[in-house]
């Protein structure tokens, strides 16, 4: 009857409780129902979308299956990257099959015409290529869940309880993958690691590490950003310090604007909370100039600002090249 009922030419696609409804079945014994679609899902007879909704699976001889990367996306829906074909294949929300971001998976292409993109649904996750993520625990009454730093992951990570380690809502953590759930069901997971709340010294970096998978037993600092690429470069103490920097869109206030190759002594700040370094800034472009540190100075940051001062007052300032 439940087949009969999804091979229906009027039938649109419902989930469990809806069908339920639908065929007026007592609460009693809807985990009978339940149990049926299971089996049909897993004789191949229907199929459910990534909102719990069934339906008869459609014929394999209308589809065409490979293999490839999964793309993610923070939407919910995905790409699948074929080896073979500059195009890749789009897959919905609802048919993405609990893969994740880099998951190799085996998909169904649809039939579609020429002129249009082609689309087509996960069939199942061949291997898995995330193990760990990094993301916001957010705590509730009975369990928590963990929002992920990376945008190719849109699913939340759900936290049972007495598996999060002691941590509180807002602080970033590193959660261990122990379910990937299958569409229907929340990824869930482990937390194993507090990296303390955003804004605390040193918590953005390491977030960014972690995220990366960049085994962290030393403290490390972000050398360079490059948003053009999406690379952030890393470094040990020691290869984040300089003797100098160059700066571009320069305004002098407190003193005159010197000439092209004169310079002049000032103490430099290039963050907030940097206390000020001894320096020798010379003017070597008509909006560029160069600073000698009389120290080295750690994490100097292309696109952060550089300001000089001279007997207290602020002299002038430019952006890190």
């Amino acid at each position: 009857m439940i087949y009969d009922l999804l091979c229906a030419k009027d039938y649109v696609p419902m989930k469990a409780k809806e069908i339920a409804v639908l065929l007026q079945i007592p609460k009693g014994r809807r985990k009978d129902l339940q149990q049926v679609l299971d089996a049909l899902v897993e004789e191949g007879k229907a199929e459910v979308n990534a909102r719990g909704r069934y339906r008869k699976r459609r014929k394999e001889k209308q589809q065409v299956l490979c293999r490839g990367i999964f793309l993610g996306t923070r939407k919910g829906y995905g790409f699948v990257e074929l080896p073979d074909r500059e195009e890749d294949l789009f897959i919905p929300e609802e048919y993405t099959a609990g893969a994740m971001h880099m998951d190799e998976v085996e998909a169904a292409v649809e039939a579609v015409s020429n002129d249009r993109r082609r689309e087509g649904r996960i069939l199942r996750v061949l291997s898995r290529n995330t193990e760990e993520l990094v993301g916001t625990y957010e705590r509730s009454n009975h369990f928590g869940f963990v929002i992920p730093d990376n945008p190719k992951v849109s699913m939340d990570i759900f936290v049972p309880k007495g598996q999060d380690k002691g941590a509180a809502t807002g602080q970033k953590v590193v959660v261990r993958l122990t379910s990937y759930g299958d569409g229907r069901k929340s990824p869930e997971g482990k937390v194993t690691e507090i990296l303390g709340r955003m804004g605390d010294v040193g918590v953005d970096v390491l977030s960014v590490a972690r995220g990366l998978g960049l085994p962290m037993g030393r403290r490390v600092f972000v050398k360079e950003i490059r948003p053009r690429t999406n690379e952030v470069v890393i470094g040990e103490g020691e290869e984040v310090f300089s003797d100098s920097l160059e700066a571009d869109r320069v305004n002098y206030m407190a003193v005159p604007e010197p000439k092209i190759g004169e310079a002049g002594r000032y103490t430099a700040k290039i963050r907030y909370g940097h206390k000020g370094t001894a320096c020798t800034v010379t003017r070597v472009g008509e909006d560029r100039i160069r600073c000698d540190f009389d120290e080295p100075v750690r994490a100097v940051t292309p696109g952060q600002a550089v300001v000089f001062y001279r007997d207290g007052r602020v002299a002038g300032g430019g952006t890190i090249l």
